[in-house]
């Protein structure tokens, strides 16, 4: 199946929601809870963004974040990367924390910020954790009351939508978070996972519009192995072949990750043609990721490569690393 497209643009408000494999925890202790805030402060300096909001669940967290330049993929990915990296070492396992992708969707912020507010502060209360939710102690609730204080928290956007001085704001959005107590959210945070945008059919319309989205050409597995065979200047039966030679082994994991996002194709169709075990080229795509992440000149060369075989190939060759 094809991924979603993530949509970015400046100053939009995401929720987002990522979730342990198979629903195991993500948190054993709470240096772990505050290892996560640490991460969230670094990545808030490192990537312009702003935390509205979060909730530290069991197996999973729900964030309400406004991006800056920077993409919500590249933070989350950042983000889960690196807890996981954390977490495996200090726990001594393997293997995948978060379960697939993180789920985001792009909130209006006119209609619906104030509520996912609410949404997100009352988890433990509708988990019965607590009774009220300033007993929770890992959510943003507490500092919302001036009880806390996270400094890379930003919450003042929020508060002011509340009153126009610091003592009416908090006693008004006191009020409004426990009105919500007792009955189902009028809103479903849910529904725009699909489309990944969450607004009225004016804000959705002109969000679009104002999103570049470029075209992709459509392509098949021959087109694109060919073109990865010819940008790195060697044979699609090389890569194909037996053997763990370093460029080949690069081209096999960038084909891998490739295919997740065009749509008719598959790994396993890849798997077949490349004589390689399905799983194996799923690992590949993800240790792929992974070094992105921490290699800023191999995750451009990924993007560039991908803007010139998915949107257009008019443009030069881009230089790769070999």
């Amino acid at each position: 199946m094809a991924r979603r497209t993530r949509f970015h643009r400046n100053s939009a408000i995401y929720h987002i929601m990522l979730r342990g494999n198979d629903g195991q925890p993500i948190f054993f202790s709470n240096e772990d809870r505050c290892r996560m805030c640490l991460l969230m402060q670094e990545g808030t300096e490192r990537f312009g963004h702003s935390i509205l909001s979060f909730c530290f669940m069991s197996n999973h967290i729900h964030l309400a974040i406004q991006v800056g330049d920077i993409s919500i993929s590249r933070i989350m990915q950042n983000l889960s990367f690196r807890y996981t990296r954390y977490f495996n070492r200090k726990h001594k396992r393997i293997g995948h924390l978060f379960q697939g992708r993180f789920k985001s969707v792009i909130v209006e912020e006119e209609c619906y910020l104030k509520e996912l507010i609410r949404y997100i502060h009352l988890n433990p209360v509708r988990a019965y954790l607590v009774d009220l939710p300033e007993k929770y102690f890992w959510s943003s609730h507490r500092t919302y009351l001036m009880l806390d204080e996270y400094s890379w928290l930003t919450f003042d956007k929020v508060l002011k939508n509340f009153g126009v001085n610091r003592n009416e704001a908090v006693c008004t959005y006191e009020r409004f978070i426990l009105k919500g107590m007792g009955i189902q959210s009028e809103i479903d945070f849910k529904s725009g996972l699909s489309e990944g945008i969450l607004g009225d059919e004016n804000f959705v319309v002109e969000f679009m519009e104002s999103v570049e989205r470029p075209k992709k050409q459509d392509i098949s597995l021959f087109e694109l192995v060919e073109l990865l065979c010819k940008r790195f200047n060697i044979s699609s039966t090389a890569v194909c072949a037996p053997g763990k030679q370093r460029l080949e082994s690069h081209i096999r994991s960038i084909l891998a990750l490739f295919v997740i996002e065009i749509d008719g194709l598959s790994n396993a169709e890849l798997s077949v043609f490349l004589g390689r075990d399905s799983s194996t080229l799923s690992k590949l795509a993800s240790r792929l990721e992974r070094k992105c992440l921490e290699s800023p000149s191999l995750e451009t060369e990924i993007n560039e490569l991908r803007g010139w075989i998915f949107f257009d190939r008019n443009l030069q060759m881009p230089q790769c690393q070999t």
